[in-house]
């Protein structure tokens, strides 16, 4: 589950070099209703050039805020809620050492790359079973081919498909 998880994180970052292999050793390691959702998002990465990539992630994520890749705004809204949230995991994370970088706490990569970083045990299942999993139940499906098929192949993962 870790490395699937480190997939994933990958996967719903801004696109970089190497999208399609993430998306090929993800659609590998899945299970069955994950791995066909992977393969129809490897064919898009695939045949679309880089800029049409980067294009189609803004589409999908950073122009409505229904289908945004921060699970504190999909469980919360803008409010103190999602503050308080953002203020926990930033505290979970300094206890174990982890750096999300320059995405903010609740970003979807930055929590898959916590839970696999956190290993099995409770903690990890926090965060997907009460952020990652609700979040990506209230997200609305981004617009156009692609990052629609991540998503529910993390679903599906998180599911036990």
């Amino acid at each position: 589950m870790r490395e699937l998880l480190e997939l994933f994180a990958g996967m719903l970052e801004y696109p970089q070099p190497g999208l399609a292999a993430l998306a090929r050793e993800c659609e590998r390691r899945a299970g069955s209703q994950a791995a066909g959702e992977m393969r129809e998002f490897r064919r898009f990465v695939e045949a679309t050039p880089p800029a049409g990539l980067e294009e189609a992630y803004t589409a999908a994520f950073d122009l409505s805020a229904e289908s945004c890749p921060y699970a504190g705004y999909h469980l919360f809204g803008e409010g103190y809620q999602r503050s308080a949230f953002m203020q926990m995991l930033k505290a979970r994370y300094r206890a174990r050492g982890f750096d999300a970088g320059s995405e903010l706490p609740d970003h979807l990569s930055s929590l898959l790359r916590f839970a696999a970083a956190c290993g099995k045990g409770e903690e990890r299942e926090v965060i997907l079973r009460e952020a990652v999993l609700p979040a990506l139940q209230r997200m609305t499906p981004p617009p156009g081919p692609g990052y629609a098929a991540v998503l529910k192949a993390l679903a599906a993962t998180l599911a036990g498909g």
